[in-house]
This record gives C-alpha cells, structure tokens and sequence, in this order.
C-alpha cells in the first residue's frame, strides 16, 4: 500500500472503535470504508486527508462543492438549462471514440438548436438516447484515463457512492488525469454543475433518435 493510502487510513483509524480499526485496508477494492471515508470522519480531518494529495486545496474545494450539492439543488430555469446541455454536449462529444460512438458524434455536431420543451420527458432507464451516450462518453474516458492509484480511487469510491453520477467524480478528479488526454479545461465542470440543479438527464434529442437536428430540455423546478 502506498505511503498516501497509509496516511489516509491512519486519519479514518482515529475515528473508527477498535473492532472497526481491526482488518482495516483501504487498499482492498471490497473494503467498505472505500465508499464512506468522508463519512466516518468529521469536516478538519476531511481537509488534512485531501491535503495529503497534489493540488490539495483545489480538491478539497470541489469537496466542499460536492457535500454543498448534496444537501442543496440550485434552481435554473430553461433557458439556462439549454446553455448547460450545449456545454455538455460540446465537452462529452470532445471524448467520444469514432468507432463506438459515431452516431452519437455525428449528431451532437449537426445540432443547429437546443430548445426548451413543454415538459419533461420521461425515459425508462436506458431508454434515452442522447443521455446514454453523452454520460456514457464521461464515465468511459474517467475510468480509461485516471491513473492507476488506489488513493485516487478511494476518491472515485466516495463520491461516485454519495451521488450515484459519474459526472461528479469526472470533476472531483480531472486535475488527477494527464492534460495531453483532455481537450480543454475544465471538462468536467458542465455535467458538474447540471448534477448541482437535479437536471443531469433533461435533455433528449428530439424524438429520441439521432436523425434530427434539435435538442430538446426540461428543467425540474
């Protein structure tokens, strides 16, 4: 286990009973406290562990972000809501494979509108096409991409667990992936901040197929 992963349990150690403490290893893939660390420790030791980490500061900022979104949805109306969808589109299609996704891709650079619909529509899991491959895109890239360090995907563990979206840990971690792999900066941020309004799958292509040019979207109030 690296030095980091040793310092990281020795922090949660403090605050786990003797029976918790005892078989503890953060570096087992099974280990529960993988997916709860930042749970089972209070807010300045939750700073001194992601200190531990390059670029610390940075990162315990987006944590803070994270545990704010948690607790609290940010209204946006439509309109906005139609800007966002483009950024996130723009970005997810930015890491799309030609192979794979060529569908998908030829679609998100045809689009000429992204309009505010009547009301939400309502996929079955799945079900919605546009979605599927714009999340899909992320979470392929993230788990392609982020280096092979148990510490990083403790990070990965926690935050995916806590808001069930990939797009958070996309953000949470882009500092962590080489920059000759990412296309812009700040990648991440546009499906960070739909997951922030409640509204990561309100956004469809029009009709659910690829074969249009619109984009349609539906805030939740």
């Amino acid at each position: 286990m690296s030095e980091l992963m040793n310092e990281l349990e020795d922090i949660l150690k403090r605050y786990l009973s003797s029976e918790e403490r005892d078989g503890l290893d953060l570096a087992d893939d099974d280990c529960f406290y993988r997916k709860f660390y930042f749970d089972k420790v209070p807010e300045d030791a939750a700073k001194e562990a992601l200190l531990l980490f390059p670029n610390g500061e940075a990162l315990h900022q987006k944590y803070q972000e994270i545990r704010f979104g948690l607790g609290h949805k940010k209204v946006i109306s439509d309109d906005e809501l139609c800007v966002l969808t483009g950024e996130y589109l723009r970005a997810a299609v930015s890491i799309m494979e030609e192979d794979e996704d060529r569908d998908a891709i030829s679609f998100i650079n045809s689009v000429t509108d992204i309009l505010a619909a009547d009301k939400l529509e309502v996929f079955a899991p799945g079900n919605n096409l546009l979605h599927k491959f714009a999340y899909g895109a992320i979470g392929e890239f993230l788990l392609n991409d982020l280096p092979d360090d148990d510490a990083l995907w403790l990070l990965y563990d926690w935050s995916l667990e806590k808001t069930k979206w990939i797009t958070v840990p996309a953000y949470f971690l882009e500092d962590f992936i080489d920059e000759s792999l990412l296309p812009q900066k700040n990648l991440f941020r546009p499906g960070f901040d739909m997951w922030l309004t409640r509204n990561s799958n309100h956004y469809w292509a029009d009709g659910n197929t690829f074969k249009g040019t619109k984009v349609l979207c539906k805030a939740a109030y």
